[in-house]
């Protein structure tokens, strides 16, 4: 029986340095990164002309669907946060365009007279040294947030 006591009380601190652990609230998911070599600086800088304007493509087609709520009560948004000065250069044959889309995406939750809101994001960068091109990407996720329901004035 002592046997048996000594290793319960061995496991105990383990079990509780386990159960006591934090929850996490956000989420971070790089990918690893890539290279690609192209014909010429030329060709990519192109690609990051392109890759700009795709994000602002991407946000403006959401945005002019704006905030409002579907039939069922969900509602989703998204913006465009450059990191870089748009496509920059930043020295000879050096260039790079950053940017972070972020999504919002509300659900009606009558239960709790509220409006549950889950944030996610994708981050991209781009940088292209000489006619090589690298791209760093990256997903995540906070906690949700949470508003009150719009009353709806008296008629």
């Amino acid at each position: 029986m002592t046997m048996i006591k000594a290793l319960f009380r061995a496991s105990v601190p383990f079990t509780l340095l386990l159960t006591a652990a934090p929850t996490v609230a956000s989420g971070y998911l790089p990918m690893p990164e890539l290279r690609e070599t192209l014909r010429s600086y030329r060709t990519c800088f192109s690609r990051l002309q392109s890759a700009a304007g795709a994000d602002r493509q991407l946000v403006a087609r959401r945005k002019d669907k704006g905030m409002a709520a579907s039939s069922d009560g969900t509602t989703h948004d998204v913006s465009l946060e450059v990191q870089s000065k748009g496509v920059e250069r930043i020295g000879r044959d050096h260039a790079r365009y950053a940017a972070r889309i972020r999504y919002r995406n509300g659900v009606t939750r009558p239960d709790l007279n509220q409006i549950e809101y889950n944030h996610s994001w994708e981050s991209h960068s781009y940088e292209c040294r000489g006619r090589v091109l690298i791209t760093n990407t990256a997903q995540g996720y906070t906690l949700s947030t949470f508003e009150p329901l719009a009353k709806t004035p008296p008629q």
